[in-house]
């Protein structure tokens, strides 16, 4: 490892030398090296790489095609590395593939219910922003989710200027195979701040929801009303948003 003893500092590439700062302010150099990605991909050596590789491709491009299925949920509700927590969690449902050889499992000959659970905002759950339990039911064609009456004070815990909020239902349905996408989103009524909470119950009509792999979300956000306007209070310390169910074809 060459160091750099002149006034004068580098930082970057000149040819294949990178200069660089350490962490302990030190301005080092050394030369570019590696495997080329021309032997990656053709050198026995590395056929567990490739395969991982397109694993790993696979599990990415489901991740977007669902973010994208849930946009509106993820736009309200999500924090900024909701993608990488789904495309860890897709890459669990690509490695359950057991009827697949490495290198080729897929997302959907995988175990689609792993990513049950997935919350949208890891730094508020929605189990911290709804400290109440919620009931859901699936009748085939449709799924009903269900939050009894409650106090609001002994509940919930509302960002600076709140006068309202609401919850929502948002169901989604994913083809892979041809990368097409669906979506359906209920919302209650809002809701005033005050001392109680009504009950709320959404449904979903699944027979609209056309594909092979389906996901449901519930969330919550809140919002200011002023002069009959609504504006939203778009904070990420306190939406929040929660794939509570998963089925599939």
């Amino acid at each position: 490892m060459a160091e750099q003893t002149s006034f004068i500092t580098l930082k970057g590439n000149v040819g294949r030398v990178n200069f660089y700062k350490t962490k302990n302010g030190d301005y080092q150099a050394r030369q570019k090296g590696g495997v080329s990605k021309e032997r990656i991909m053709t050198d026995p050596k590395y056929a567990r790489t490739r395969e991982n590789l397109l694993e790993f491709a696979e599990a990415a491009g489901a991740a977007k095609l669902i973010r994208r299925a849930i946009a509106p949920a993820i736009h309200r509700s999500g924090d900024s590395k909701v993608h990488h927590r789904f495309h860890s969690a897709l890459m669990k449902v690509v490695q359950s593939d057991t009827s697949s050889i490495r290198g080729e499992r897929k997302v959907m000959l995988g175990e689609w219910d792993l990513i049950r659970g997935m919350e949208l905002n890891a730094a508020n759950e929605f189990g911290k922003s709804m400290r109440e339990d919620f009931t859901y039911s699936d009748a085939g064609d449709t799924i009903t989710l269900t939050i009894p009456e409650f106090r609001q004070e002994e509940v919930l815990k509302f960002p600076t200027g709140t006068s309202h909020y609401r919850l929502y239902l948002l169901g989604a349905a994913i083809n892979f195979e041809d990368a097409t996408k669906n979506k359906v989103r209920e919302t209650s009524l809002l809701i005033p701040k005050g001392l109680n909470s009504p009950e709320v119950s959404m449904s979903i009509d699944k027979t609209s929801l056309v594909g092979s792999r389906r996901l449901f979300v519930v969330g919550m956000e809140y919002t200011q009303i002023i002069n009959e306007e609504e504006y939203p209070l778009n904070t990420m310390e306190f939406n929040s948003g929660l794939v509570f169910y998963t089925d599939r074809d």
